[in-house]
């Protein structure tokens, strides 16, 4: 499927794998014909749903490389709201977190520290692999797209290295 949200923000291609009451998860499909991990999308910005022209072909690709059916992700993802998804995700050892809201062209790449208020608590890491020393908050109703297990990601974290303890 392709999804369409606003005008600002990435096209999103992937497998419907689970709806919730306000978000929706994919396994990606980059344009590889790869599977990229998974992407939980806000219910209320999608415009439109397609059917991507190369989805039987692309499905028996996945099929021959091993990738179909997509696996699950490895936490089990609460997607009836945005503090619900946040809490689920606090065990991965990072996530990609975009306010596309305020700002379409940046996310936030880290290892989820905990919710305070109406806040992510997110150790973030830098595009060279290196941790941040504290926690930066990220408003909860600002995220409107969380990342999780792709291939940048999983890079970052193998060049970083876990998070360090922050207690």
């Amino acid at each position: 499927m392709r999804i369409v949200r606003h005008d600002d923000v990435d096209l999103v291609d992937g497998y419907v794998v689970a709806i919730g009451a306000r978000w929706l998860l994919l396994a990606v499909l980059d344009g590889a014909i790869v599977l990229d991990g998974h992407t939980a999308l806000r219910l209320e910005d999608v415009r439109r749903v397609t059917r991507l022209s190369n989805g039987d072909m692309a499905q028996q690709a996945l099929a021959l490389r091993e990738q179909w059916p997509s696996a699950p992700p490895v936490a089990r993802l609460e997607l009836d709201d945005a503090r619900g998804l946040l809490t689920s995700l606090e065990r991965q050892p990072v996530v990609t977190v975009h306010p596309e809201n305020d700002d379409p062209d940046t996310c936030f790449v880290g290892a989820p520290a905990g919710l305070s208020g109406r806040a992510l608590r997110l150790l973030e890491v830098t595009p060279r692999g290196v941790w941040s020393s504290r926690p930066t908050k990220h408003r909860v109703d600002g995220i409107t797209r969380v990342d999780i297990g792709g291939r940048y990601e999983q890079a970052l974290l193998s060049v970083a290295g876990l998070a360090p303890d922050l207690t």
